[in-house]
């Protein structure tokens, strides 16, 4: 038996034959030759003999509605594999984390006849409730909480004012606005909380055929493990600047030292996420004849003088006993991460860093303290740390510093502490400023977790 070990990396490099084909052609798609070379060499060799495992398949995925030729192109080429392969397995703890379009692309690496009925426009509006935005001349798109809370204020003022009657006619004329079938919209009127997802149970029947689950009771004891699931909450109030400052970029995109750039919805969440973390995001303007179009924006990051969510952490790891129970804190942006680990060099508290800072060694240097417990506190980048780190199962307490907006990441770091046998009750706290864009993200995050249960009361998945 031959092995061959590919990192998922591999097949996002940049493939520039690949994007001018897609480019120029439409019906254009990723084929044999736009594989790795080793890749390649070893199908040629092996042929049709070849089993391909591939851990993390939900890394294979679309979160919306969308043509082939415009997801990744790391999706595009792993898909390549269920042609030139005998057999197929993915393995994933996340199968479905932000739409029900999350469980396409990996069903079609095993087969790509799976959804052979249906396209991706399909799945979408049968599992989740979908909008139609006007602005956009109809493109559908996964209805927003706004819109949700809209939506089901005007369904049940109808019922109250004029019963059925009433609630017909208000469910008619929201589905001229928004394109909201009657389904969907009784779906909101009996639902207390913000869930556009509908008919999982429905999907994950059809999956099960080809799906073996695996539950976590079965492997961890997972009894104490509560309040890693509900965090405790530490709300701490922004400086003044910063909230000056914040209300500048919601309202109208910029303030005296930054203009939010072309991704200008995924930018102001990161600026106000910077602005929460005490920092003031400052862009260096480059005199008239050095300017060049493609260069890249540096920003640099001031301190605000003030910083609440600092001291917080360091009075919460004061009260947790650093000395007596190790910690993990998570944080995904790299000027907070700084910034934590001068305080914690300040306090005089024996940590390790890991993130995408750290080097191989650095990182297994790491994890053994983390092991022997030199290391009170762990301080992890969730996108570096949250997949299959298994160092951190003695620790009993972890904190949420700031997390990013994915919920695969957020759910796998969850779980790190929660391997191997639990002898101790877990905890989890979160950091946040009220009233900011981070509840939002938590909210966010939260809902991708619902969506996560309602699709697997067991939480890891083996399917092949």
């Amino acid at each position: 038996m031959k092995w061959l070990i590919v990192p998922t990396q591999a097949f996002s490099a940049d493939n520039d034959d690949l994007k001018s084909r897609i480019a120029s052609d439409k019906k254009a798609r990723a084929g044999f030759d736009d594989l790795p070379w080793f890749v390649k060499l070893y199908l040629k060799f092996f042929k049709e003999k070849v089993f391909v495992i591939h851990d993390e398949i939900s890394w294979v995925k679309s979160n919306a509605p969308m043509p082939e030729q415009k997801k990744s192109l790391r999706s595009q080429v792993i898909k390549v594999l269920e042609k030139h392969s005998e057999a197929r397995c993915g393995m994933t703890g996340t199968l479905m984390t932000k739409s029900p379009c999350n469980i396409i692309d990996p069903y079609q690496f095993l087969s790509a006849s799976f959804f052979e009925d249906e396209n991706i426009y399909d799945i979408a509006e049968q599992y989740s409730i979908m909008m139609s935005l006007r602005a956009a001349r109809g493109r559908r798109v996964m209805i927003s909480q706004k819109e949700w809370d809209k939506a089901r204020k005007r369904l049940i003022n109808a019922y109250k004012l004029g019963g059925e009657v009433q609630l017909n006619s208000a469910k008619f004329r929201i589905f001229k606005e928004l394109g909201l079938r009657e389904e969907d919209c009784e779906h909101i009127l009996t639902s207390r909380t913000y869930t556009p997802f509908k008919n999982i149970d429905a999907l994950m029947r059809r999956v099960q055929t080809v799906t073996m689950t695996v539950e976590r009771k079965d492997i961890f004891d997972i009894k104490n493990d509560k309040f890693v699931y509900t965090p405790i909450q530490r709300y701490v109030n922004i400086s003044e600047k910063g909230k000056r400052l914040g209300n500048e970029l919601v309202k109208v995109g910029f303030t005296d030292n930054i203009v939010l750039g072309k991704a200008k919805a995924l930018e102001l969440l990161l600026r106000l996420q910077d602005l929460c973390n005490g920092f003031e995001p400052i862009e260096n303007i480059a005199e008239e004849d050095e300017w060049d179009e493609n260069r890249k924006r540096k920003i640099e990051y001031v301190p605000l003088g003030e910083n609440p969510k600092l001291d917080c952490l360091e009075e919460l790891l004061d009260e947790i006993g650093y000395m007596d129970n190790q910690i993990v804190v998570w944080c995904s942006r790299r000027n907070a991460f700084d910034s934590i680990e001068a305080r914690l060099t300040k306090m005089g508290v024996s940590f390790v860093s890991y993130s995408g800072k750290q080097n191989t060694e650095e990182k297994k240097e790491a994890e053994e303290k983390a092991k022997s417990g030199e290391a009170r506190v762990f301080l992890a980048n969730p996108r570096a740390a949250a997949f299959g780190l298994n160092c951190l199962k003695a620790f009993n307490y972890m904190v949420w510093y700031c997390v990013g907006p994915s919920v695969e990441e957020y759910h796998q770091a969850q779980h790190r502490l929660l391997r191997g046998e639990s002898k101790n009750p877990k905890f989890a706290y979160q950091i946040s400023i009220r009233n900011s864009v981070e509840q939002k993200n938590y909210r966010t995050l939260n809902a991708g977790q619902e969506l996560l249960s309602a699709a697997n009361s067991a939480e890891i998945f083996k399917f092949g």
